[in-house]
């Protein structure tokens, strides 16, 4: 989906971002961002595969869950924390404050569901429908194709310039990716991931002016609420149906699911980007599918056959020339780009 041209103010503010110095918490943060992403593939294959819960209805309560969380953080910020900041702000972050306020529109809800669609409907139902027919380890490889997806779609439709290195790290993600699905024997699970991860990346692309105009909090919050309404004629009966039949474990295993992976991953992640380079945030994507694969072969005991290796060296490698261009973004986009497993 085509981004806007920025507006001129924006232009005049882009700039080269430099290489932040973190501190420890900003790391520690970055890490635990990783572990709880990575800890998603690993728990939520055994509550789809081992536990037998539906996927359509933990996507359905994922979504649901996440839009309580993020509603009442968004709240929080706004009506709570940004009322004692807003006093000596400039002109500018004062407009942003009140437009994070401002009455939402016909259009603007139309806007929250189509971002729905592609980020929470396709993205959480596709990804976990894909990881009950597919491994732990191949589904973390995919999705860390996610960034790779994204400068290839911005630069498509002009809101990044197209480079060499995009195109290079696209061929040879690319190449991961369809050594992973396969071709004459395709795999159904790692094919929907596949689609869950172009989906997400095309979210990322799409959603920035959301995100401009709303901000990031009340931006998720309503796409994740769209999300679970559509979502809910087949998560929401699947759950009704399923949730008394739950064992212990299966109960324990999705709440998990929204608490670690969506909310405190989420919120983490947020705290991060506003204080690290988008440099250091990419860098530790690189550590989500080595803990999957990790934690797969120990706890899932998911063997590493050479197809997956060949494939997760492409797919790595394809990031890194992705995550190493050379790109001018603003001081805004910096501190808004969500660098995400789209899980």
């Amino acid at each position: 989906m085509p981004g806007p041209e920025p507006d001129p103010e924006e232009r005049g503010a882009e700039r080269a971002v430099p290489a932040a110095s973190a501190t420890p918490a900003v790391h520690l943060a970055l890490f635990l961002v990783q572990l709880a992403f990575a800890s998603n593939a690993i728990v939520g294959k055994r509550a789809v595969s081992e536990q037998h819960v539906d996927p359509s209805a933990l996507a359905f309560l994922r979504a649901a869950g996440g839009a309580v969380a993020f509603h009442a953080a968004a709240l929080y910020v706004t009506h709570v924390a940004g009322r004692s900041k807003r006093k000596g702000k400039g002109e500018r972050e004062g407009d942003r404050d009140r437009a994070s306020t401002t009455a939402l529109g016909t259009q603007d809800h139309l806007r929250f569901a189509l971002f729905a669609i592609l980020g929470v409907v396709i993205n959480q139902a596709f990804f976990l429908h894909g990881l009950k027919r597919s491994t732990a380890t191949s589904t973390a490889l995919l999705a860390a194709a996610i960034p790779v997806f994204t400068a290839a779609i911005a630069a498509a439709f002009g809101v990044e310039k197209l480079r060499v290195r995009t195109v290079l790290g696209l061929a040879l993600a690319s190449v991961g990716v369809v050594t992973l699905t396969g071709v004459r024997d395709l795999s159904i699970g790692n094919l929907l991931v596949t689609i869950n991860s172009l989906s997400y990346a095309a979210y990322l692309v799409g959603v920035r002016p959301l995100l401009r105009k709303h901000g990031t909090l009340r931006t998720v919050a309503w796409v994740f609420t769209w999300g679970a309404l559509l979502l809910a004629p087949f998560g929401l009966l699947a759950a009704l149906r399923d949730i008394p039949t739950w064992s212990t474990t299966a109960t324990w295993l999705v709440l998990w699911c929204l608490a670690v992976p969506t909310v405190f991953a989420y919120l983490a992640n947020a705290y991060a980007l506003a204080r690290a380079s988008s440099g250091l945030v990419a860098a530790y994507i690189y550590l989500q599918p080595l803990l999957v694969t990790t934690s797969a072969y120990f706890l899932l005991h998911e063997a590493l056959t050479t197809r997956v290796v060949l494939a997760g060296v492409a797919i790595l490698v394809g990031l890194g020339v992705v995550a190493t261009r050379s790109t001018r973004v603003t001081p805004d986009d910096e501190r808004k780009v969500e660098v995400d497993s789209g899980k």
